[in-house]
């Protein structure tokens, strides 16, 4: 008589499978390159149905404890939802596949076990790893720093194999299998399921990397989904790029989007919102703006675009229009809901109502930025009584003493010459800012700054005129924090020093984590900046364009010999990631690939241009630029740096280039920035 245990196995093993399978509608999210925008992706949202009987849901590493105890809690709150989605997903026929790593031994006699081993092994398309790296030639480097293991909680705490089993909250019942190997596939593959749903933890690890696991059933020619809110990952928010835990989960699921596969929700298969960690609360900033003089109408919202919606913030806005004095705010109900107000406002009466909401804010103690005139931003007559002044919003929120101005508006006057202040030069809302920049705002008389008051930078006229103002500051007062800066026109916008400042305060008044001045961010899209080549320059950057795709400029200054008069030369380029146009002195002299909205890779070709007589200068400064189209993975050279050839000789130009994100047919044309 056969056992009932061996009776289990046999009876999965012929098919009884008994379940009636059922499709299901799946709401898809991907991210593609734009055609109107190459270094951006455009999210894309579809609907598929799929057969939950050629489905299999992979379930990883979803361990009973794990050496970081925050990671320990994180797993334990996704487990009963993750539970209820895989009783559903079984209910309706998909096989459910249990991949605990390294707990094999756990399970050596489990029917499961024993259904996963029991699979005949078959030949792949490429051979299935143990581990699967980042794939350098389909994706670029992870747009988070996971390189100290990523516990958040306690980044020293120990790392070593705390787990011995699945987490015993999701069950595993007769007809589920229990791999952490290729098996998984073999099993796919006996049973002609073609789709896969994955989950678990870590999404910038084990997610991505296991035999069972994304990267290598994608590369299995497998349909594959991520349940991007049923899953997790190892990283501390004290490493680039310096946002939330639960952001730098975020940015890898869109990595995922991008290079891999598209994700879904759990909503689709238990419905409701998608699940999110009881720790996950994404802040509101609240930006009041009505101005007529510095265009923070668009300059605010283009820097909340760039530098607070991808960190995780919220923006919400309250708005009057530029016409001088217009009290009419639109939206000011946002302000209640507010976590930071970010004022630029310059001598407005709001309605009363809205100046009570403001107020609420303030006296329950949450933060309140302000930009150049927010020091006057309410001082003005009313219209009539359903309107109010604050004259003392200065003085009593941010702590200072405005009275005028010194008048000195560039280019007909000189700028401000802003310095740090050596006894607070340590504050990190200036980590990343110069220690000496210029703006071109007329500088403001605040010296009498009220005792809680921290200033941080001071300005001057920059040939001498008057005296030193304090144009930075952070205060402290009634346990609140505020901080002002009195820069803030067009062009302090375009600086990267204040908009480091400008983020760090805001940053600081929600009592965030504020990154190193170490790793200060260069304006890649303002303005030259230097890379080595060659090289990718997700690699050469330090990682600051690892989420940079599109196209970008390379220039280079060569003087040639003067015995290359009237002689044939060559430019020479090889292996640039993925198209490139070659130009010397302003003209267009060869190409490999082809750019969007007809896109060809030239990755795997080198480019012998032929120069003739007349491109090169000899004995004078000669520009070579390189236009490069980057279409995912890693942008850039990745062979030998490009080279002049003129007969026998040849220059090689490794080292520093000019390099530059964007696109403008002017950069190929020489200019005064070659070297003296």
């Amino acid at each position: 008589m056969i056992s009932a245990f061996r009776a289990a196995v046999a009876w999965i093993a012929f098919g009884c499978f008994g379940i009636l399978g059922a499709s299901i509608d799946l709401h898809t999210r991907a991210r593609r390159p734009s055609v109107s925008d190459t270094n951006q992706f455009d999210v894309v949202e579809r609907t598929v149905r799929w057969d939950l009987t050629k489905t299999a849901v992979v379930v990883c590493d979803m361990w009973d404890k794990h050496h970081c105890p925050d990671a320990t809690e994180r797993v334990g709150e996704l487990v009963p939802r993750m539970n209820d989605v895989i009783k559903n997903a079984r209910r309706q026929g998909a096989l459910i596949i249990h991949c605990p790593s390294d707990t094999m031994g756990f399970y050596k006699d489990h029917p499961g076990r024993q259904l996963a081993q029991s699979a005949p092994k078959v030949d792949t398309k490429v051979p299935l790893q143990g581990w699967c790296s980042l794939q350098g030639a389909k994706e670029p480097a992870l747009p988070i720093d996971d390189s100290d293991g990523g516990c958040d909680g306690c980044p020293d705490c120990p790392n070593f194999r705390a787990w011995s089993r699945q987490h015993p909250g999701l069950d595993i019942v007769e007809g589920d299998a229990i791999t952490d190997s290729a098996e998984a596939f073999y099993l796919m593959r006996q049973r002609g399921l073609t789709n896969v749903i994955v989950m678990g933890v870590h999404e910038n690890m084990c997610v991505l990397g296991r035999p069972f696991a994304i990267r290598q059933m994608v590369a299995q020619g497998q349909n594959v989904l991520l349940m991007r809110d049923m899953t997790d990952t190892m990283y501390n928010h004290r490493k680039r790029p310096y946002v939330s835990h639960f952001v730098g989960t975020d940015l890898v699921c869109e990595h995922i989007e991008k290079y891999w596969c598209a994700s879904i929700t759990s909503s689709d298969f238990v419905g409701g919102p998608a699940f999110r960690f009881k720790e996950d609360r994404r802040k509101d900033v609240c930006f009041i703006v009505g101005e007529n003089e510095y265009q923070t109408w668009e300059t605010l919202p283009q820097f909340a675009r760039k530098e607070l919606d991808w960190r995780g913030f919220r923006s919400s806005w309250v708005v009057a229009s530029p016409k001088d004095g217009d009290p009419q705010f639109k939206n000011w109900e946002a302000i209640s809901k507010a976590d930071l107000l970010v004022v630029s406002v310059r001598r407005r009466t709001p309605p009363s109502a809205m100046m009570q909401a403001i107020r609420a804010h303030i006296e329950a103690g949450k933060p309140v930025a302000g930009i150049r005139t927010a020091s006057h931003a309410f001082d003005a007559k009313p219209a009539d009584d359903g309107f109010e002044a604050w004259a003392g919003f200065d003085d009593e929120v941010f702590g200072g003493d405005y009275q005028g101005h010194y008048g000195n508006k560039p280019p007909k006057d000189p700028p401000t010459r802003v310095t740090m202040i050596p006894e607070t030069a340590g504050s990190p809302v200036l980590n990343g800012v110069d220690n000496e920049f210029q703006s071109t705002s007329h500088l403001y008389k605040n010296r009498k700054l009220f005792r809680t008051v921290t200033p941080l930078l001071n300005g001057r006229i920059a040939d001498g005129r008057g005296e030193t103002e304090p144009v930075a500051w952070i205060n402290s007062r009634d346990n609140r924090r505020a901080f002002y800066t009195s820069l803030g026109n067009p062009d302090d916008f375009a600086n990267p020093n204040f908009r480091r400042l400008l983020l760090n305060g805001m940053l600081w008044c929600l009592d965030e984590f504020i990154a190193p001045s170490e790793l200060k961010q260069l304006d890649y899209g303002g303005r030259w900046q230097t890379l080595k080549v060659p090289g990718t320059w997700e690699e050469t950057s330090q990682g600051q364009l690892a989420r940079y795709d599109g196209v970008a400029w390379y220039r280079c200054w060569a003087k040639v010999p003067t015995d290359w008069v009237n002689r044939t030369a060559l430019l020479q380029v090889e292996a640039v990631d993925n198209a490139h146009e070659a130009y010397v002195n302003g003209r267009k002299v060869g190409s490999n690939g082809s750019f969007p909205p007809a896109y060809s890779s030239g990755l795997d070709r080198t480019g012998q241009y032929d120069l003739g007589k007349s491109a090169l200068l000899p004995g004078a400064w000669n520009l070579i630029a390189i236009r490069v189209y980057d279409h995912d993975g890693r942008g850039g050279f990745k062979g030998r740096a490009p080279a002049l050839i003129c007969g026998d000789q040849a220059m090689a130009f490794a080292g520093d280039w000019q390099f530059r994100t964007g696109d403008d047919p002017s950069w190929a044309t020489p200019d005064d920035s070659h070297p003296e």
